[in-house]
């Protein structure tokens, strides 16, 4: 081929790829989403990446299209190849594993997510975990944050409209794998936790949501944020001649806050514990109102008629003020016992029915099981849920606090390093995870490590 033909050929080539590209960009969000489930991988992978460009647009687009399949997922008779490819194109677009439930959109780069909340003026929920979202064996927390609360219309409909998402691994999720020899095997992965900040639209840290909690507790939780934080970062319009307008420098100041949860949930802890019969003497007396004196021969009562809703504890005034407390009597008076009966007594811990209706498809595909054995089985993952929440609460929420208002809450990644270090006690410092001992004999070669260093 001569020269000028090869010019020819080149500049043909690059005309149609002008062309190829404008009309790509061209096409809506409901002709990218019937390209992203096509059976040519580079279509397929080509549509994905423009409907993720385009956000909840190019997600909702994809669902929409797909409503018939997804309720044929919920009903256990969908077509398994035109499941396989819907549910890869939603997942890529969301970057959230089963986000054909949740309908939620996902940022893994922070600083992208920072420019969409300074864009929208909303604060960002930022999450940590083991492993990946969108992937099926993310650590445990994460895959019950999937099916029981991202489910659930209240917590959808604020995480939708009220935040920006974002996610970030940690490290890889330790898988497990029992192979009984026969062909079956049980898949599943051991330790691990996470975590959820809530950052304002600069990144820095509001407070954090440790571990699992109730999608009660969890809905009554986010309906606080957006209102905390528009209420500093909002802008003033001065009376000024040329018809400028400032912005206030934002309040990144957030220890009250902090101080009101902080406060409702040790008083809780030693209200609810005073209820289950502890005696009062080996318990401290841990607030008093502060908006009116105490007479001489008042009881100090505050700690039990302090306010039970967290939407309200969070929304009102500074009502209760702190005097020194001694977190540890409170620890050392909870016994096994104790922590189960809370977990009864700390609130409402009920399951949605749209989260019923995920669990029971993501459980029992097939539906070969009965609803007996569904029942059972939902009555133990409630009771574990509410195991998890008043602990959660009670014990690592409030350190979370304290943590926050003694310490610099600008910089995540070194506080979030603390969490995964003396929190949770899993530092990157350990490889394994807390699940190798040196001084455990296993009588197998490498003492179970296949060698790796350790």
């Amino acid at each position: 081929m001569s020269l000028r033909s090869l010019r020819s050929a080149a500049a043909l080539f690059v005309v149609a790829a002008f062309f190829s590209i404008t009309a790509h960009a061209s096409e809506t969000a409901e002709e990218l989403a019937h390209r992203a489930v096509s059976s040519d991988p580079s279509t397929t992978n080509a549509a994905i990446e423009s409907l993720r460009k385009m956000g909840y647009e190019g997600l909702d687009a994809l669902l929409s299209q797909n409503r018939a399949l997804i309720e044929a997922r919920f009903a256990g008779n969908a077509d398994p190849e035109k499941w396989k490819s819907a549910a890869y194109a939603i997942d890529k677009v969301a970057r959230q594993k089963d986000a054909w439930a949740s309908g939620l959109f996902w940022h893994t780069d922070l600083e992208s997510a920072k420019a969409e909340a300074a864009r929208t003026g909303r604060p960002i929920i930022s999450l940590r975990l083991l492993g990946n979202l969108d992937e099926e064996l993310s650590c445990a927390n994460s895959r019950f944050f999937r099916s029981i609360l991202y489910t659930d219309d209240r917590i959808r409909s604020a995480l939708r409209e009220e935040f920006v998402l974002h996610w970030q691994s940690e490290r890889p999720a330790p898988v497990m794998t029992v192979d009984f020899g026969d062909g079956r095997k049980l898949v599943t992965t051991v330790t691990g936790n996470s975590i959820h900040y809530f950052l304002s639209p600069d990144g820095r840290i509001i407070d954090a949501l440790p571990g699992l909690y109730s999608p009660e507790f969890f809905a009554e939780y986010l309906g606080n944020f957006p209102a905390l934080v528009r209420q500093r970062f909002e802008a003033r319009r001065p009376d000024r001649s040329d018809g400028r307008s400032l912005l206030r420098a934002p309040d990144t100041r957030f220890e009250a806050h902090r101080n009101r949860v902080r406060n409702y949930l040790l008083a809780k802890w030693r209200g609810d514990l005073l209820e289950l019969g502890v005696d009062a003497s080996k318990l401290p007396f841990v607030f008093r109102p502060a908006t009116e004196p105490r007479s001489a021969d008042e009881n100090p009562s505050a700690v039990d008629a302090a306010p039970r809703a967290v939407t309200k504890m969070v929304v009102e005034a500074d009502l209760l003020q702190p005097t020194p407390i001694r977190k540890q009597q409170l620890l050392e008076n909870t016994s096994n016992e104790h922590w189960r009966a809370l977990a009864e007594h700390f609130g409402y811990i009920g399951i949605s029915d749209e989260s019923l209706r995920f669990v029971r498809a993501k459980y029992d595909p097939s539906r070969s099981k009965s609803n007996e054995a569904f029942g059972k089985m939902t009555e133990k993952l409630i009771e574990s849920v509410s195991l998890d929440t008043v602990q959660n609460a009670y014990v690592f929420h409030t350190q979370i606090l304290e943590w926050l208002n003694n310490g610099d809450d600008s910089d995540l990644e070194a506080f979030n390093a603390r969490v995964y270090s003396e929190l949770f006690l899993t530092p990157a410092s350990d490889p394994w995870l807390g699940l190798y001992r040196d001084d455990v004999f296993l009588a197998v070669e490498g003492n179970g490590t296949g060698g790796r260093e350790q």
